[in-house]
């Protein structure tokens, strides 16, 4: 694990929050911020702008992603952040999550990303809140894992959100989110890589 700050020079940084504080990018709204839509209790919904995805499927090849021709979703969002790819060659996908205070703090479901590939997640924090991004323990793809509770995780690490911070994990431990409490939205970009 490792946590950069001030990961951008500062005009990069604010150029980044402006336009994701704009009406330029395009939100979905996701009844679970962790499974998208979903039919269960809108207790932790949000909202995503997906701005790249390459697939979940993924050996590391030139050619062989899952998806043919990867889907840049939002062109003028990844020219920006073009200083923040680590290996565009491994890149699989890079999501911008909008959370709210909603209600009570409590965390979200852990899961891991890209469960069909072994990789690298990155955080990149473009607001300070009080949902940490929580790296648990339990790694892989158990089954066990599958009739988990969120306080059946046992936590790993937190990292607070702050401005201009970005956070790299191995991907394949079980993390999450939690809800906003306080009167500050989580504005937070993950990006995956393939090991």
């Amino acid at each position: 694990m490792q946590i950069t700050d001030n990961a951008l020079n500062v005009i990069e940084f604010k150029m980044l929050l402006k336009y994701f504080t704009s009406e330029a990018p395009i939100w979905r709204f996701l009844t679970n911020v962790t499974h998208g839509y979903t039919n269960e209790p809108q207790k932790s919904w949000g909202f995503a702008c997906d701005i790249f995805n390459c697939g979940d499927k993924f050996d590391g090849l030139p050619g062989t992603q899952a998806i043919a021709q990867p889907i840049i979703g939002d062109k003028v969002a990844f020219k920006l952040l073009k200083p923040l790819i680590i290996n565009k060659e491994k890149l699989m996908r890079i999501r911008c999550g909008l959370i709210v205070n909603i209600g009570p703090r409590e965390p979200h479901i852990p899961h891991i990303d890209q469960p069909g590939t072994e990789h690298w997640t990155q955080m990149y924090y473009l607001t300070s809140n009080d949902s940490p991004t929580n790296i648990f323990e339990e790694y892989g793809l158990d089954p066990k894992y599958d009739n988990y509770k969120p306080e059946d995780f046992t936590l790993k690490f937190q990292s607070k959100p702050e401005p201009n911070r970005m956070f790299t994990f191995d991907g394949y431990h079980y993390h999450s989110s939690s809800c906003v409490s306080d009167n500050k939205m989580r504005l937070a970009l993950t990006f995956n890589y393939a090991k």
